[in-house]
């Protein structure tokens, strides 16, 4: 279910600042797969030296994964969480650390996820 652009941002508002983000100019963008780079369901693409970002997220119509369903509010999470660690290191896509480092953001946002529904 696609969230409308206030319910987005009021998301990604919540969790910049439980994540320590609020000071950072960012941006949501709902998107078609073929817009997409990565071809993940989210991704974000930032400039640190002016801290600002922009999040994508993959259009609900394109979501094509028949065992998961899309979460929203989870990619968001995600996405954020990439910005302060991307600073600190960026692995080579396809390498051990980057896959490391994916499965970790992923654990870190479900639990994140989980404790606030609680």
């Amino acid at each position: 279910m696609l969230l409308n652009t206030e319910e987005l941002v009021k998301i990604c508002r919540k969790w910049q600042n439980c994540l320590g983000l609020q000071h950072w100019d960012i941006q949501l963008r709902v998107c078609r797969k073929k817009e997409m780079y990565t071809g993940g369901d989210a991704e974000v693409l930032h400039k640190p030296n002016i801290l600002s970002a922009v999040i994508q997220i993959l259009d609900p119509q394109d979501y094509e994964d028949a065992f998961i369903a899309q979460n929203i509010e989870q990619s968001i999470i995600h996405e954020l969480l990439h910005i302060p660690l991307n600073m600190f290191c960026k692995p080579e896509d396809g390498s051990v650390e980057s896959v490391l480092m994916e499965q970790h953001i992923e654990s870190l946002s479900r639990a994140l996820l989980y404790l606030d529904k609680k």
